[in-house]
């Protein structure tokens, strides 16, 4: 087989694939990744957050099935075999996609749910090079094209990139809600870990979330008009001091370093002292349980977080 001869003065050109030339595509992987979603529910969440378009499926049919399970799932109700040939019944394309045997085929294709994730990448990938081709074949007419502004195509090539990369974006937007249950399980396996390791809110389910208050808190108490937020407020601050420790000793004044050398103070004889103030009977916290929350013993110390009464 000889080489290909390149002439020095021809000019390349660029085309979309002719002749026996198929675009990239998975058409194995497409049935397996629907088959599983028709089967199983979670797959169905894996598939809707990972291929996010219809258009990542190379085959018509199979961007027909994928439109049927996500208009089921975003509507709230079951998608499986029997529902998606109704959607698309509905939807009046049920025929032009091969009808119920079609779709039952599907489900034939699947061997495990468990590698669907690195599929749906494998049919991001085939799509991503279509996309490359079809906006690299357009790109090149318009750059052939004297009529059209170099702005113009500079735009047109923004637009195609910019597509491609939303596309291949495989993380979307986790909403605040999605978030609350995965966010407080971590919390929670933290303080089993390692116990209450701040101020006390008297409630046992919140120091079971929380550790209790920890000095780089912020804490905004909010709620509509006479629904008790001065009286929740009022036992948090109750609790907290409750369960305080006695400020410590003021430190003595530093004294000269050893051996320091220097005309020593002669001493002055100061007055009599006054007798000291009783100290304050404070409670011993080893035995002071905590209200509402039935732990026994004195509390980490903690400095105070803010509160904010909305």
């Amino acid at each position: 087989m000889q080489p290909a001869k390149f002439s020095a003065s021809a000019r390349p050109t660029v085309s979309a694939p002719t002749g026996g030339h198929l675009p990239p595509q998975a058409l194995e992987l497409e049935a397996a990744v629907l088959g599983a979603a028709l089967l199983e529910a979670p797959a169905q969440r894996t598939l809707l957050a990972t291929l996010p378009t219809e258009e990542v499926f190379y085959s018509a049919a199979h961007q027909q099935v994928y439109l049927a399970i996500r208009d089921l799932v975003q509507a709230g109700q079951q998608a499986d075999l029997l529902t998606v040939v109704q959607q698309l019944r509905h939807r009046g394309t049920l025929e032009r996609t091969g009808g119920p045997h079609f779709i039952a085929q599907l489900t034939q294709k699947v061997n495990s749910a468990a590698h669907l994730d690195s599929h749906c990448r494998i049919l991001q990938e085939q799509h991503a090079r279509r996309v490359v081709i079809r906006a690299g074949s357009e790109l090149a007419a318009y750059g052939y094209d004297n009529t059209r502004d170099p702005l113009e195509l500079l735009a047109t090539a923004q637009t195609h990139l910019t597509t491609l990369n939303r596309t291949l974006e495989t993380r979307p937007g986790q909403t605040a809600a999605a978030a609350f249950d995965a966010t407080f399980d971590r919390l929670a396996q933290a303080v089993q870990q390692h116990g209450l390791t701040g101020i006390p809110t008297g409630l046992t389910q919140l120091d079971g979330l929380t550790g209790g208050w920890q000095p780089s808190d912020l804490i905004i108490l909010a709620a509509r008009p006479a629904m008790g937020k001065t009286a929740a407020l009022l036992h948090f601050a109750r609790t907290a001091a409750r369960a305080g420790r006695p400020p410590p000793p003021p430190a003595a004044p530093p004294g000269p370093p050893p051996g320091a050398s220097g005309p020593r103070p002669t001493p002055s004889r100061a007055p009599p002292a006054a007798s000291p103030a009783p100290a304050p009977a404070y409670r011993p916290l080893a035995a002071t349980p905590w209200p509402a929350s039935g732990h026994t013993g004195p509390c980490p110390a903690a400095s105070a977080a803010p509160f904010y009464l909305s």
